[in-house]
C-alpha cells in the first residue's frame, strides 16, 4: 500500500533527471535570495534591486512549492505553478535588462506596458538553447493548464 505522504527517501520521482536538476538550482537560488535578503538592510536600493528584493523571495517560495508538490506527486498542482514562477524569474531579468521599464513596474506595470508571457520565458531561458517554437509550444501549455481547457486536462492523466 502506498503512503498517504512521502518523504524524501520514498517520494515517487526521486532520481528523475528533470527533478534531479531541479533540485540542483533550489539550494542556489535560497543562497542568493538570503544575500539579497542581507544586502537590502545595508544601502539604499536601486529601482531594479528593489523590484528583485520582492519577486525573488517569491519565486523562491514558489520553486519550493513546486518541489513538495513532485514530491507528493501532485504534478497537475506543480505544473500551475511553473508559470508565475516563470513571470517572477523572467521580470527579474527583464527589469534588469530594461531598467526603463522599472518605474512603470513600481506603478503597477499597466497591462498595455508588460512584455508578453513569450518574452518573459525567453528571458528566463538560454537563447541558444531554446527553439522560439519549443517556447510557443511550452507557454501554449502553460496557458492551458491554467484555464479550464479541455486540453489542460489531458496533462493530468
Amino acid at each position: 500500500m502506498r503512503p498517504p505522504v512521502f518523504l524524501p527517501h520514498n517520494e515517487p520521482y526521486l532520481g528523475h533527471p528533470a527533478l534531479l536538476e531541479f533540485d540542483q538550482i533550489i539550494p542556489p537560488a535560497m543562497q542568493t535570495n538570503t544575500r539579497l535578503a542581507q544586502g537590502t538592510f545595508d544601502r539604499t536600493l536601486t529601482p531594479v534591486e528593489q523590484a528583485a528584493a520582492q519577486l525573488v523571495p517569491q519565486a523562491v517560495s514558489i520553486a519550493l512549492s513546486i518541489r513538495e508538490l513532485i514530491r507528493q506527486g501532485y504534478l497537475f498542482s506543480a505544473g500551475l505553478l511553473l508559470r508565475p514562477l516563470i513571470e517572477r524569474v523572467g521580470t527579474v531579468e527583464y527589469l534588469r535588462v530594461h531598467p526603463e521599464a522599472v518605474d512603470a513596474w513600481h506603478a503597477g506595470w499597466p497591462r498595455k506596458e508588460q512584455p508578453s508571457f513569450q518574452e518573459l520565458l525567453l528571458a528566463t531561458v538560454q537563447a541558444e538553447s531554446a527553439s522560439p517554437e519549443g517556447l510557443r509550444v511550452f507557454a501554449n501549455m502553460l496557458h492551458k493548464l491554467i484555464h479550464p481547457d479541455p486540453s489542460g486536462g489531458l496533462w493530468n492523466i
